[in-house]
């Protein structure tokens, strides 16, 4: 107990910890700079303020808008980074998927700001044409982790080039980003820019400053026509977009308040067509514990259980089977925990020397042939017997819940007529919840209040779906005896019906302390109501411990991932790169 109590305070340490740390990103400085070999220089200044202790950070930059990227440095002050593998303070490591460049360095920082470096050079970032050469770069990635208060940027250029042969455009708010051409540099700025604004800059300068021998022509299609045709399109979907958002933000109250009162009529119409419950015969809604019938446990639990077949309805199955002879479950004393035993015991299953004379649904056929199979395998314990990673398993409960759908809609205790109006109601509130989304991209967040509506209505369609007058009145008399098995005590409960309301407990998924409730109401000497579950000479095993570890069936799967890495393709004219984000932890 010790032990435990000294690791359940080192996990309340560490989750404390993990709540006390916080960082931030106040400032990010840019220098790029452009050689004469058309290659892109990037030295950027990372400012964080960490809250708490922190031992890494990282960088992620997107293989975009360049070809190849070399000399990744990481410096603070005047320390410069080791690049190897490890997660020792000082160094950094390289990483390479197939979208992006991921940079990860350590160190230790505890309540202090600290200003990292990072440098490296990209080659095809820039745009090369016969006269004219461009550079299209994102200097802050959109939905990074933190914001910037003040963001600053540099581009320098090789040779001195008069601002007038510079041509420079920004993207995104201009109230937030301005940019200045000066003599042979561009100065780009921002403050206040949140973590879902980037900040994009394209700029046309003379091809005749890039006098390196390595300066190949890349695009010669580059022309300065071109380039302001394209801007000046750009400024005009610039402007008829800030009409329309305009627009959409005047008519957002009123449409958000149509697509609500359209989602809820639309509901309540449908609802009052094909989802209005059919009325019952006059009879009593009070708890009991008379058992309404002979009902399959799958077919009246599926009733009870949200239309839904579920693992509790097939070992509730074999439970129903086990009391009408088909097969036996006999304890045997054993070190090993078993599936269904208290970990001294495990329970095992047996065809008995004679087969009942019961007629089986095809359902339960299906349960008997299963087991006989298995049994043959030599597979008879719980803990193998319904393994949910076997895939004979898994292939066969998936045919088995379809047959007990099938026979239940034989039963005909679901009107038919109300799944289409749940069909319906699901486009019309989709329909509506579309128009929600593209009103709240458009418009304002106030329309956020139509896409919860819709959806919500959208989640009740299947409130829609009604049982018919024949299921209504068998689902009111199954409700009030699941009531009763819920409230169970020894003043109500009959010995000799024990073993049914175990069976029914399990298909009606009680919970725990409901099956040790309805367990503990009699006597100790209960087991013996019930003949089917054999308990070894001397056994200490109690039926409630048996009721209480009732398992459940599981699907196992697996996804794997494949991915594909290697070099970017290059700048594209118009097409910014870049966009790098990272954080710290």
């Amino acid at each position: 107990m010790r032990i435990v109590g000294i690791a359940i305070f080192i996990v309340l340490l560490q989750v404390s910890a993990a709540f006390g740390q916080s960082y931030s990103i106040p400032e990010i400085h840019v220098e790029a700079t452009i050689t004469e070999n058309a290659v892109l220089q990037i030295r950027e200044h990372r400012s964080y303020q960490f809250n708490g202790n922190f031992s890494w950070a990282n960088y992620r930059l997107p293989k975009e808008g360049f070809r190849d990227i070399k000399g990744i440095r990481i410096s603070t002050g005047d320390s410069s980074f080791v690049n190897e593998n490890s997660e020792e303070p000082g160094t950094f490591s390289v990483s390479e998927s197939n979208k992006t460049i991921d940079v990860k360095w350590h160190f230790k920082a505890s309540d202090t700001s600290r200003t990292f470096t990072l440098s490296y050079d990209l080659t095809g970032a820039v745009s090369v044409g016969r006269e004219w050469s461009e550079l299209s770069w994102n200097f802050l990635a959109s939905g990074r982790e933190k914001a910037t208060d003040r963001f600053f940027a540099s581009v320098r250029f090789p040779g001195m080039v008069l601002p007038d042969s510079i041509y420079t455009w920004t993207r995104g708010d201009t109230t937030t980003f301005e940019a200045n051409t000066l003599q042979g540099l561009i100065e780009f700025r921002g403050n206040s820019v949140s973590r879902n604004q980037a900040a994009e800059l394209r700029t046309l300068f003379p091809a005749r400053i890039l006098t390196g021998e390595d300066t190949e022509v890349t695009h010669p299609e580059l022309t300065l026509e071109q380039v302001l045709s394209e801007e000046e399109a750009r400024k005009q979907e610039a402007q008829q977009k800030s009409e329309r958002d305009e627009y959409y933000a005047e008519i957002t109250p009123f449409v958000t308040l149509l697509i609500s009162l359209l989602s809820i009529l639309f509901f309540i119409l449908i609802y009052r067509r094909y989802g209005t419950r059919f009325p019952t015969r006059s009879h009593s809604n009070r708890q009991t514990l008379v058992i309404p019938g002979q009902k399959s446990p799958a077919l009246i639990g599926r009733l009870m259980v949200s239309q839904q077949t579920t693992s509790n309805h097939l070992v509730a199955t074999l439970f129903e089977l086990a009391r009408r002879g088909w097969f036996i479950i006999s304890e045997e004393e054993s070190e090993k925990k078993g599936f269904f035993s208290s970990g001294e015991s495990t329970f095992r299953v047996d065809i008995p020397d004679r087969e009942p004379d019961d007629k089986l649904t095809r359902h339960e056929e299906m349960v008997v042939n299963f087991v006989k199979q298995r049994l043959a395998e030599g597979i008879d314990t719980f803990d193998k017997l319904f393994e949910g990673g076997d895939t004979t398993v898994s292939k066969w409960y998936s045919k088995w819940t379809t047959r007990v759908k099938q026979e239940f809609k034989e039963k005909k205790w679901i009107d038919p007529k109300s799944y289409r109006g749940a069909v319906l109601n699901g486009m019309a509130q989709l329909v509506l919840l579309a128009c929600s989304i593209f009103l709240v991209i458009r418009g304002t967040e106030l329309a956020i209040a139509a896409i919860v509506i819709s959806a919500l209505l959208l989640a009740c369609s299947f409130f829609i779906v009604r049982r018919t007058e024949k299921g209504e009145n068998i689902y009111k008399e199954w409700k009030a005896y699941s009531d009763g098995l819920k409230n169970a005590d020894d003043r109500t409960v009959k010995l000799e019906m024990l073993d049914r309301h175990f069976i029914y407990a399990t298909a009606f998924h009680l919970s725990k302390k409901q099956i040790v409730t309805l367990m503990e109401s009699a006597p100790e000497s209960a087991h013996t109501m019930i003949p089917w579950l054999i308990f070894a000479p001397g056994s200490q095993t109690s039926i409630t411990s048996v009721a209480t570890t009732m398992s459940t069936l599981s699907a196992t799967g697996s996804t794997s991932f494949t991915g594909v890495t290697g070099a970017g393709s290059g700048a594209s004219v118009g097409v910014s790169g870049g966009g790098a984000s990272g954080g710290a932890g």
